[in-house]
């Protein structure tokens, strides 16, 4: 009887967790996104396309396999601080693409609001003579789709 519960415990067990989940990831506070919905869809919007200055304040790899992860810098710019959304860590290691704190860059990105946060989804950045492309003129990702959430 005994070997027959544990099979239903752990069902138990994961529903629970696959249910709560959203609940918690929308709660987590992503590189001070707080209240970021780690799941919603980002679409790079040419539209919004922007282009800022600024000095890498941090680099984060925010782990999981959602749209919000892969590698995000920080930018201080004279207006603020921005959330910058490069793409996903494997695809930028697999480039040899490394971000350091202390860097002057400029990036131009597609502008994505939700509910409480504010972030850049990289296209160019360009630092010093070297400029990283990430997305296509029409914002269309240069790495596998395979690799999107990594």
């Amino acid at each position: 009887m005994r070997r027959e519960i544990l099979p239903v415990l752990i069902a138990v067990f994961a529903v629970t967790a696959a249910a709560a989940a959203p609940v918690l990831a929308s709660q987590h506070d992503m590189t001070g996104m707080q209240g970021t919905p780690m799941g919603a869809t980002m679409a790079y919007d040419k539209a919004t396309e922007k282009t800022i200055t600024g000095i890498i304040d941090n680099v984060m790899a925010v782990p999981g396999a959602t749209a919000m992860s892969g590698t995000h810098i920080v930018v201080k710019t004279k207006a603020g601080v921005v959330h910058v959304h490069v793409g996903p860590s494997s695809y930028l290691a697999s480039k040899k693409i490394v971000f350091k704190k202390g860097e002057q860059v400029e990036v131009v990105g597609s502008l994505v609001k939700g509910e409480g946060f504010e972030a850049i989804l990289a296209r160019r950045i360009k630092r010093g003579s070297q400029t990283c492309t990430l997305r296509r003129d029409d914002g269309t990702a240069l790495w596998p789709m395979a690799i999107a959430g990594r």
